[in-house]
């Protein structure tokens, strides 16, 4: 992944709930270029008034996982271009392959830290997002939770995933 600094996420960031219902999340860099919530809406498409069960129903952060993994992208520096990090891009057959190929792939450890670093940036669990990768977003079973955490644990090893870069 290129560095942080070079993540896009477009601000606000809508997303339907449900009919009548949207959730918009504010959001900025901070100083270290992570990128937080600064505010959650949820948003009456339709005119109606908005209740509580609306909330509970919205789950607006249990939503922001796949909403930020949807959404975030990269600038090319070379062209301004956003794209999609390639570490959500892994089809089946490129995940069944890192995945085969296990710790001792440089590039399998590269994927893990590049994951692991989008997580931290955007505030989403680091781990579970690895996982989610590496099942190329389900269409493969998960990776366990043992197996993704070795995983980081060698991209840290080989300086790959800075701690400071660690979400609180």
């Amino acid at each position: 992944m290129k560095s942080i600094e070079a993540l896009h996420l477009p601000n606000p960031c809508e997303e339907p709930v449900s009919q009548g219902r949207a959730i918009r999340y504010n959001t900025e860099k901070d100083e270290s270029g992570h990128i937080v919530i600064t505010g959650i809406e949820l948003i009456s498409t339709d005119g109606s008034r908005i209740s509580s069960t609306d909330w509970r129903e919205a789950n607006p952060l249990g939503r922001w996982e796949d909403i930020a993994l949807t959404r975030v992208r990269v600038v090319n520096p070379v062209d301004n271009t956003l794209e999609v990090p390639h570490a959500l891009t892994l089809g089946v057959a490129e995940a069944a392959n890192l995945r085969s190929r296990g710790p001792s792939s440089l590039e399998t450890i590269q994927i893990a830290a590049d994951a692991y670093n989008l997580a931290a940036a955007l505030g989403i669990p680091e781990s579970k997002t690895v996982q989610r990768v590496f099942s190329a977003n389900g269409a493969l079973d998960p990776l366990p939770r043992a197996t993704a955490s070795g995983w980081i644990r060698r991209a840290k090893d080989s300086g790959l995933i800075n701690e400071g870069q660690e979400t609180p």
